[in-house]
């Protein structure tokens, strides 16, 4: 069963996600950027509204940002990680569309973080 958190981080991730995949798909297809630049920006816009909203709105962390943000950043970059390795197996191995690669890199990248927020970064029984 989905507890309140899990709502919240939801519409967190869904408003999270949209904002990353619309700055990937306008500076891919707007600006004129490859994939992989495209997902950087997009990964690093969303990467700020992120913590912000799941810090305050999704977990109502007390954490100090000295322990939560480390956590943060290293979780985040493992699922970016990630999302690289899946971006590059859609477009290179699988043959898939731009426009869909990015959106099961993306997927990826939020699933992972998502698993590692909850157990992880935000927990309340990290210290």
């Amino acid at each position: 069963m989905i507890d309140a958190t899990g709502i919240r981080y939801a519409f967190v991730g869904v408003a999270n996600t949209a904002v990353g995949f619309g700055c990937i798909m306008l500076v891919q297809h707007g600006l004129g950027f490859g994939p992989a630049v495209a997902n950087a920006i997009g990964f690093a816009i969303g990467l700020t509204l992120s913590y912000f909203l799941n810090r305050r709105f999704a977990f109502r962390s007390q954490r100090a940002h000295s322990a939560a943000m480390p956590w943060f950043l290293f979780s985040a970059l493992l699922s970016y990680g990630l999302n690289l390795l899946i971006l590059h197996v859609c477009l290179t191995e699988l043959g898939l569309g731009d426009v869909l690669a990015q959106g099961v890199a993306v997927l990826t990248y939020a699933v992972s973080f998502y698993l590692l927020n909850r157990y992880v970064v935000f927990n309340r029984l990290s210290s």
